[in-house]
C-alpha cells in the first residue's frame, strides 16, 4: 500500500536491457581564487606598524638629542656665570680706593692738598675752601 499511483511505477520488460541510469554532471573544480585583498591589508598594516615605530624612534631621538644639547649649555652657563663673579670680585678688589690711591702713586700723581666738599642739598662748604676766584678774594 503505497501512496504513489501504480502507473508511475515502471517495471522492467522482460529481456530487454535496463534504461542506464542518468549520470550526474560532474566536472573538475577550478582551483580556489587567490584573494589578494587579504594580502594588501597585511602589508598595509605592517607598514603602517613599521612607519609608526620609526617615527617614535625619530622623535625619541631628536628629544634626546635636544635635551642633551639643552645640559651642555646649562653647564656653560654655569661656568660662565661662576666666571663674571669672580671677574666681577676681581673687578671690586682693584676698585678699592687703597689700591687706587697706589696705582696713581705709581703713575706720578700726588694727593691733592686742601680737599673741600660742597653739599648742594644744604649749601654748605665742608674742609678748608680756598677760593680761586680773583673776584671772590677782593
Amino acid at each position: 500500500m503505497s501512496s504513489t499511483p501504480a502507473a508511475a511505477v515502471r517495471r522492467p520488460v522482460p529481456g530487454s536491457r535496463p534504461a542506464p541510469e542518468a549520470r550526474p554532471n560532474l566536472r573538475l573544480a577550478s582551483p580556489p581564487k587567490r584573494r589578494i585583498g587579504r594580502l594588501v591589508y597585511l602589508t598595509a598594516c605592517l607598514t603602517v606598524l613599521v612607519g609608526a615605530l620609526v617615527g617614535v624612534l625619530s622623535i625619541n631621538t631628536a628629544l634626546a638629542k635636544g635635551a642633551f644639547e639643552i645640559h651642555q649649555m646649562e653647564r656653560d652657563l654655569a661656568n660662565l656665570e661662576a666666571q663674571a663673579t669672580k671677574l666681577e670680585e676681581l673687578l671690586a678688589d682693584q676698585a678699592g680706593p687703597e689700591v687706587l690711591a697706589a696705582k696713581a702713586a705709581e703713575l706720578g700723581m700726588v694727593p691733592a692738598p686742601n680737599t673741600s666738599y660742597i653739599l648742594l642739598q644744604e649749601g654748605t662748604i665742608i674742609g678748608p675752601a680756598e677760593s680761586s676766584d680773583p673776584v671772590a678774594d677782593q
